[in-house]
């Protein structure tokens, strides 16, 4: 999955590329200059289409909350390709650098509406993260977000110089997408540190990437230096296009719901993103700070300030998200070290750490020697039973041959007669009870089942002729309902083999949650789709293809 990632997201920067270099060239050649419209037009208001359709897709095969999730996506995306289309054609196409009130509301009324429905679909997935927290996100951590807030709205009402009335319609408009930015700039950023998987970080961070474009367009537009052909045009399609390059790989990966794209907030990823963060917002307090003390420059004279703010804090987010998920890499790679090692039968040779962090290394080289240590106990005490039962087979034909020696030892007195009977009754009854004990042992192992859940009854009794051939025990199910009926029942170790796509009302997907949260650990996913395209979540083993796991005989 990794690798299919790495190649879709690569493609996607090089088109971007290809469409920037095209936007330039445009801009800066004469001849093709009437092209920028084109190009603007083309891209914002083709991705706007497009990121509706994957919505409208994911809105009618996902679950209740994140259907509702989708929707609102859906809603917004098609004001979004309003609001561009219009803009594009008015200002980029037309080239109109002034607008009279009725053009204006064009645009901005559906634009409006696009911030407006997704900061509620972002108030909708804030809430999902929060549900999923053991512990109550504390208020004072909410301080940055509300302190870079009131930073950018401070920045954009009173640095720059106002040429448009604030109480015109296009004041209104600049004033009411201001506050719905910087409303959802805080979601944004906390979503995207709480995220688990590149879903929600391509979601957030395009969508991020789209207010700081807008953000400075309007900053020129109140100062009245608004032009055709702005390069931050080409931004907002990287925000556009990373944005669809999220609903894509959700459609793709059979996801139902967002309760396992997120991180805990107490966990290192986004501690880590949060507490950079911060220092970044600490820097740039210390920094007006000392030119206020020492410097005294008046910051009102430097035109660029509140477009550079926004751009700092939202960069600032980005990298900090990118550094946490950085420094803990060597956490998630000690964690494929512990469930490699636990399919290993056992370990001998020390494998060289792969961390370059000196700490991570020792505890890389710690962790190896202990599960090395532990592993080969294991093993030895295996060893041991096996010896053990391996005695009480071998013993028991002797202790047949003294029973029918201890009738035939009349000519030895009574009191030595009585002895040797009754220490040949005492081995033989100690013999019998160790034999059984570890008989019960041993077939406890042997019988331990493999669990198939599979709606496809040729599939399950394909599965069933092999196991039975092979010697394995089979238990299988054909709905989610009966292997939760009989769960109780099944030991936590047995290994379990779900359908993906198991069945409308409960996925495969929801059913290996469910038998997690039970206690169940060895679970499978098996579709007849690639597995490589699916993403694999953390509680799953590995997901398969619909061939049997265990070897024919």
């Amino acid at each position: 999955m990794n690798y299919t990632f790495i190649k879709t997201f690569t493609s996607c920067l090089i088109v971007w590329v290809i469409y920037s270099l095209l936007y330039a060239l445009s801009k800066n050649i004469t001849v093709l200059h009437s092209m920028v419209g084109y190009l603007a037009f083309v891209g914002e208001t083709g991705l706007d289409i497009v990121c509706f359709i994957l919505t409208i897709k994911l809105a009618s095969k996902t679950t209740s909350t994140t259907k509702n999730i989708f929707t609102l996506f859906a809603i917004s995306f098609f004001f979004g390709a309003l609001s561009d289309s219009s803009y594009n054609i008015v200002l980029n196409i037309l080239n109109a650098n002034a607008f009279n009130p009725l053009i204006e509301t064009i645009f901005d009324i559906p634009f409006a509406l696009f911030l407006f429905f997704q900061l509620i679909a972002w108030v909708k997935l804030f809430q999902v993260m929060h549900t999923n927290q053991p512990i109550c996100i504390k208020q004072n951590c909410y301080l940055p977000f509300a302190f870079s807030i009131l930073i950018i709205l401070l920045s954009f009402f009173l640095l720059p110089s106002w040429k448009i009335n604030r109480l015109s319609v296009e004041g209104f408009f600049n004033i009411l997408d201001t506050l719905l930015e910087v409303s959802a700039f805080s979601l944004l950023v906390i979503c995207l540190f709480s995220a688990k998987d590149k879903i929600i970080t391509l979601l957030s961070s395009g969508f991020l990437i789209v207010i700081a474009s807008d953000f400075v367009i309007r900053y020129t537009e109140v100062e009245q230096k608004l032009f055709p052909g702005s390069p931050l045009e080409t931004t907002w399609v990287l925000g556009l296009l990373l944005f669809s390059l999220g609903l894509y790989i959700f459609l793709k990966t059979n996801r139902v719901d967002f309760k396992e794209t997120f991180n805990r907030w107490n966990s290192l990823k986004a501690q880590t993103g949060y507490c950079i963060f911060t220092s970044c917002l600490m820097a740039l307090v210390v920094l007006l700070a000392t030119n206020e003390i020492f410097a005294n420059l008046d910051i009102r004279n430097f035109d660029a300030i509140p477009a550079t703010l926004i751009f700092f804090a939202i960069l600032s987010a980005l990298l900090s998200r990118a550094l946490s998920s950085h420094f803990t890499k060597p956490f998630e790679h000690l964690v494929n070290i512990i469930n490699t090692y636990k399919d290993e039968v056992v370990l001998t040779n020390n494998r060289a750490p792969q961390i370059a962090i000196e700490e991570f290394q020792q505890l890389e080289s710690c962790l190896q020697d202990s599960l090395k240590t532990i592993k080969n106990k294991k093993m030895i005490d295996k060893q041991y039973v096996e010896a053990v039962l391996q005695y009480t087979e071998s013993i028991k034909n002797p202790i047949a041959a003294l029973e029918i020696l201890k009738n035939d030892i009349d000519e030895l007195p009574e009191k030595q007669r009585n002895l040797l009977k009754d220490v040949i009754s005492s081995i033989s009854t100690l013999t019998n009870q160790l034999l059984a004990k570890f008989n019960q042992t041993k077939n406890r192992i042997k019988t331990l089942p493999i669990i198939l859940i599979d709606d496809s009854d040729i599939l399950r009794r394909t599965w069933a002729c092999e196991a039975e051939n092979i010697g394995i025990e089979l238990i299988t199910f054909s709905t989610p309902e009966a292997f939760q009926q009989y769960a109780d029942q099944l030991e936590r170790d047995c290994n379990i083999y779900i359908d993906l796509n198991l069945s409308e009302k409960t996925n495969g997907l929801e059913l290996a949650k469910w038998a997690y949260d039970h206690g169940f650990k060895n679970l499978y996913l098996v579709t007849g789709e690639d597995p490589q395209n699916i993403e694999q979540p953390s509680w799953i083993k590995a997901i398969l293809d619909k061939s049997m796991p265990f070897p024919s005989k």
